[in-house]
């Protein structure tokens, strides 16, 4: 069985804009299993901005990850939601325990 990260790309700062990265967890599954614990995680993420969120839409993209949009009073931040499968493991020996 395959293993998969799940991971999310925001928008972080007011005055300066970057995109910052990090993991949400993984799934030992099939791609379907993670989106579809990725698509929990999406609908659910509370993002650092805006404080405080007038609206959410939650987009799926054309290769099965995700767009969250968070509109505030004032400014629109963007979320990115994607799944990546795990392919090796310096902790695991190379091997990545999927039987790859």
């Amino acid at each position: 069985m395959a293993n998969w990260g799940l991971f999310v790309e925001s928008t972080t700062g007011y005055r300066t804009r970057e995109w910052t990265m990090r993991q949400l967890g993984s799934v030992e599954g099939t791609r379907e299993e993670a989106l579809a614990r990725l698509k929990e995680h999406a609908a659910g993420f509370a993002p650092e901005h805006p404080r405080r969120p007038k609206r959410k839409q939650l987009h799926r993209t054309a290769d099965d990850g995700f767009l969250l949009t968070v509109h505030g009073s004032v400014d629109t931040f963007t979320c990115r939601f994607s799944v990546a499968e795990l392919l090796y493991d310096s902790d695991n020996g190379g091997n990545t325990g999927a039987g790859t």
